[in-house]
């Protein structure tokens, strides 16, 4: 039998605030944090409208969701520039303040392999999941796609449907290997 989690520090084991949806102590449905979110409108396969990406954003947060960052396709299929996400950005959460929305937006892409080689070290910097050290890798279809730590220019990398993709290519028959396929600076 596992153990009850303990509770938040600072939040006594009883109090409603650290009761989540399940009724667990310790549990806190209010601070969710979605690392990869389509949201940003007209950009991707994400919501085509403003009307649609802020019912997006409003159903995040009242799942409880806090903090989301804005990942779309960095890839040949929907050619987004890197520098426009920002702007996006901007507008998007100056609607969610119109709208009484309460979520912190941060940005960042969801990059194909395909596009590393062609993105320059600052475009590459403005693709940081939340500005923070980690980069989000669509993984490739196949295995064959080479190997691209040096296509990241020292960066981390967190490949993105990884079990996936990799359930996917051994049903195939494919064979894979044990080694990550990223490696973080220093590994």
């Amino acid at each position: 039998m596992r153990p009850k989690p303990s509770p938040r520090p600072g939040c006594p084991r009883e109090s409603q605030a650290c009761r989540g949806e399940l009724g667990r102590p310790g549990y806190r449905s209010d601070s969710v944090i979605d690392l990869h979110c389509h949201v940003l409108p007209g950009l991707d396969d994400g919501p085509a409208t403003m009307p649609e990406a802020l019912a997006m954003a409003s159903a995040a947060v009242a799942s409880g969701t806090t903090t989301l960052v804005a990942t779309p396709h960095i890839d040949w299929r929907w050619r987004v520039c890197p520098a426009e996400i920002a702007t996006h950005a901007a507008t998007f959460v100056g609607m969610l303040g119109r709208e009484g929305i309460e979520l912190d937006l941060r940005t960042g892409g969801e990059i194909a392999i395909s596009r590393l080689p062609d993105l320059t070290s600052e475009e590459l910097d403005t693709l940081r999941l939340g500005s923070g050290p980690y980069l989000l890798i669509e993984c490739p279809l196949s295995l064959t796609s080479g190997h691209f730590d040096l296509l990241l220019q020292g960066r981390t990398a967190v490949q993105h449907h990884r079990r996936i993709h990799a359930r996917r290519l051994r049903a195939a028959g494919a064979p894979l290997h044990d080694r990550p396929f990223t490696r973080g600076a220093g590994a």
